[in-house]
């Protein structure tokens, strides 16, 4: 009728249907080998019926619950599931009864077990229909307090689906009861509103970081993009639309949430064809989070920012703020044609917060920064009857100054003195001075 040779454990267990008042034979054997070792032990027949979910396609029915209500469920008499992938987990070797539930909105499910005559329990889940199962994973422990009984916690899966799982004992040396339940968490299905380009969340830049809270917990890869290029990208990426201010500059930063190591790239074009920008990976001064800057931007411009969790392994969510640092542009003296008029032996006080170095003329040779010169502002004056003016700066938020004087106009530009740092009694200074003589007064 029916044979079992347990090599592991050589503990031997075997489940029959029978026919009242039939006599069935057992022969126990000894294994090949051992033909000269005495043979002792016990044998311990139960009878009893075969349990109605000992397949999958007679799985019992289990409903979902907002808390765990656990109820009690036995293997005895089960016998090993054919034809089915084996589990890969917990020592399977038969002995397993089925469960199934119908995926709540949610998406998610909260698996727990826990104790009864059985101790060391394990189970896997699968998808698909009852004849043709997919294994989704395999679960062995991880019940915390519930000892060597297994737990989970199910997400992103698709509401309205069946799942199937089964139980059995570790090494099916052992039948009897278990305790199991069923957790709803609430919500609804967590893929995200933005997990495709073309759904993108426009964020708009603002004057100061503020984060926004998002998750990517259940997205999926967004396909044929130009891959980002950096922070391991393995697909779980979200999408976010900003618009260029009329500053063109604006920067993107994230910080830690559930993800402590994201990463996210920058793309212009149609959402349906993107083109990639550029790509960071840990530049926030958040941990391992990533940070992005954009300057002379065409105001008006689309930007695309992907962003996904390095490796997609530990996905949920994150922080992100959009800021514009100069929502009013450059200042009104940021070109040449602009220049601020100033008076002699008035102080005046300047910002070149946001100005830019378009158009500016070739840097001198005594700035540290050369041909490199940023945030410029321009101010005229005019030459006094004495062909002398002397030029200082006093610092203020700005601790660096450098300065430079021409003549002419600012189509045709002659350099007539520049300073960077003075040097008093040996020491540096930071602040600037121009001392200029022979000028032609009124000019």
């Amino acid at each position: 009728m029916t044979c079992v040779d347990n090599v592991i454990t050589g503990i031997e267990e075997v489940s029959f249907a029978t026919v009242a008042g039939t006599t069935y034979y057992i022969r126990i054997g000894r294994m090949s080998g051992n033909n000269t070792a005495s043979m002792t032990g016990s044998i311990c027949i139960i009878s009893g019926d075969i349990p109605t979910n000992d397949d999958p396609c007679a799985a019992t029915l289990l409903n979902s619950n907002s808390t765990c209500n656990y109820s009690y469920y036995s293997n005895v008499m089960a016998t090993a599931s054919a034809g089915i992938t084996v589990p890969g987990c917990g020592a399977y070797a038969g002995g397993d009864v089925w469960f199934k539930a119908v995926v709540p909105a949610s998406g998610a499910l909260t698996i727990n077990t826990d104790t009864g005559s059985l101790t060391d329990v394990a189970m896997a889940i699968y998808t698909g229909g009852c004849g043709s199962l997919t294994l989704y994973n395999c679960y062995d422990d991880g019940s915390g307090s519930n000892g060597l009984m297994p737990s989970v916690n199910l997400i992103c899966l698709t509401p309205g689906d069946t799942i199937r799982f089964r139980f059995w004992d570790i090494n099916n040396d052992n039948s009897g009861n278990f305790r199991l339940c069923l957790i709803n968490p609430g919500g609804t299905s967590g893929i995200p509103s933005n997990d495709n380009p073309c759904n993108a969340i426009q964020i708009t830049p603002a004057a100061a970081c503020s984060y926004t809270t998002y998750t990517n917990q259940c997205a999926s890869a967004s396909t044929g993009i130009t891959a980002p290029g950096c922070a391991n990208y393995l697909g779980g990426d979200v999408w976010f639309k900003i618009i260029a201010p009329a500053s063109g500059n604006f920067s993107i930063d994230t910080k830690e949430g559930t993800i402590t190591d994201g990463g996210m790239a920058l793309y212009t074009g149609a959402c349906t064809s993107l083109t990639l920008v550029s790509c960071d990976d840990d530049n926030s001064m958040n941990g391992t989070m990533p940070y992005l800057s954009v300057s002379g931007a065409v105001p008006g411009t689309v930007y695309y920012l992907r962003f996904w969790e390095y490796g997609n392994d530990n996905n949920g969510t994150f922080g992100i703020c959009v800021t514009d640092p100069c929502p009013n542009g450059p200042p009104l003296n940021d070109a040449c044609a602009n220049a601020i008029p100033l008076l002699l032996g008035v102080p005046t006080t300047g910002n070149n917060s946001c100005s830019s170095s378009t158009n500016e003329p070739a840097g001198p040779t005594c700035w540290t920064n050369g041909a490199g010169q940023l945030n410029t502002v321009w101010y005229t004056v005019v030459a006094p009857s004495s062909g002398k003016i002397s030029v200082r700066t006093g610092l203020g938020t700005l601790i660096n100054t450098q300065i430079q004087a021409f003549s002419g106009t600012c189509t045709n530009l002659i350099s007539i003195g520049c300073s960077d740092d003075i040097t008093l009694c040996g020491n540096t200074q930071l602040w600037s001075q121009l001392l200029l003589t022979g000028l032609t007064p009124g000019s």
